[in-house]
């Protein structure tokens, strides 16, 4: 294949391939914490924005933090008492939509934990739907100051990626056109 073939191809590839990069900024998200954990966020929906868009501040303070198409969560020991042992919980986040009605979740890749007594990737259980997210986080010891985060990249694609936009149209017809030239080419060379 010639250089020009080899060179659309990786184009048309990489546009195929790409998933989409969506941002939740001025989404409503609804938001619960259940499970013994002791705690809820004051209101179970928020406007994404600059910013946390939950917490509740108690012993320990419990945060979720959507940025472009990232997750934190956080607790924070504010209290003066070592050890204390912050219970089990599930974290649930739905309605989780882009301005896109086309995009979806498709998973969460992991990119950073502090979380102490866990192994480091992977020991926090989170999974997904089209439009949620739920994280169980298990018991977790903390000493006064102690702040663990956990941080995932929310994977999203397109909906209809089984009818091609336009421009991928396009660039696959550019590809095969240049491969059927390389070959013509070496046909008539041979």
């Amino acid at each position: 294949m010639g250089t020009l073939a080899k060179v659309i191809s990786a184009i048309v590839l990489a546009a195929v391939a790409s998933s989409a990069h969506a941002t939740l900024i001025g989404d409503t998200v609804g938001g619960a914490i259940s499970g013994p954990i002791g705690i809820s966020w004051p209101n179970s929906t928020a406007v994404v924005g600059v910013g946390v868009e939950f917490e509740r501040g108690t012993i320990v303070d419990a945060t979720a933090d959507f940025s472009g198409d990232t997750l934190t969560l956080t607790y924070f020991n504010n209290s003066t008492f070592p050890n204390i042992t912050f219970g089990a919980g599930t974290f649930t986040f739905t309605d989780l939509d882009w301005a896109d009605p086309a995009v979806f979740i498709t998973g969460l890749t992991e990119l950073a934990n502090n979380f102490p007594h866990l192994p480091a990737a992977g020991s926090i259980v989170a999974s997904t739907g089209v439009d949620s997210i739920v994280i169980d986080v298990p018991l977790t010891n903390t000493n006064p100051n102690d702040l663990f985060q956990v941080t995932y990249r929310i994977e999203t694609q397109r909906g209809d990626a089984s009818v091609p936009e336009p421009t991928i149209i396009a660039l696959m017809g550019l590809g095969l056109a240049g491969i059927g030239y390389q070959r013509r080419k070496q046909n008539k060379a041979a």
